[in-house]
């Protein structure tokens, strides 16, 4: 791949990542490109695709010899270490499930609206034979979904503060422990 097609490339990334930022984010990073130099922005760029330093200084077309020392030195300016910050983030929420994605999905297992795609492998005298199959969700875990939710909910937290002001009293026989 040519460096101008890997630039191609990872300009388009960013792109897609800017359209993810809030409207706040957008304009700081709006900002933050027009500090920057055209060779420092190609360099956040490369350095947010693949975090080597000296590798995203030479794609930034910096020199051969100076692109380690020049990768080192960018990373230490405040207004590309936000740039990349920004970006990492956002790649981060990306990858990373948030708590509202979390419950979506198990509300849908215990609603029993997961599909669930199984593969199987079956050796028969005729030679070897794989089926794909989709089903429900197995009964045991939209039970188990149920229960994650009423945990988070505390949705059985309510009986256990009912029994904490609870007297308990216990008589104790000495029959029951071979006494007279």
């Amino acid at each position: 791949m040519s460096n101008e097609k890997g630039k191609e490339v990872v300009v388009q990334e960013v792109k897609d990542l800017k359209q993810l930022a809030d409207r706040k984010l957008k304009n700081r990073i709006a900002l933050l490109e027009k500090i920057m130099t055209k060779k420092q922005l190609a360099f956040a760029q490369f350095y947010i695709a693949d975090p080597n330093s000296a590798e995203a200084a030479r794609k930034a077309n910096y020199s051969e010899r100076s692109a380690r020392q020049v990768g080192s030195e960018n990373l230490t300016k405040p207004y590309i270490q936000e740039y990349v910050e920004i970006f990492m983030k956002i790649q981060d929420d990306q990858r990373i499930a948030s708590a509202k994605e979390v419950l979506e999905k198990v509300t849908s297992i215990m609603r029993g609206e997961v599909k669930i795609k199984t593969k199987r492998t079956i050796n028969a005298p005729d030679g070897v034979t794989t089926t794909k199959e989709t089903r429900k969700a197995a009964h045991k875990d939209m039970l188990y979904a149920a229960k994650l939710l009423g945990t988070k909910y505390k949705l059985w937290d309510d009986k256990l503060a009912d029994m904490k002001d609870a007297v308990i009293h216990i008589t104790i026989d000495d029959e029951d422990f071979g006494g007279e």
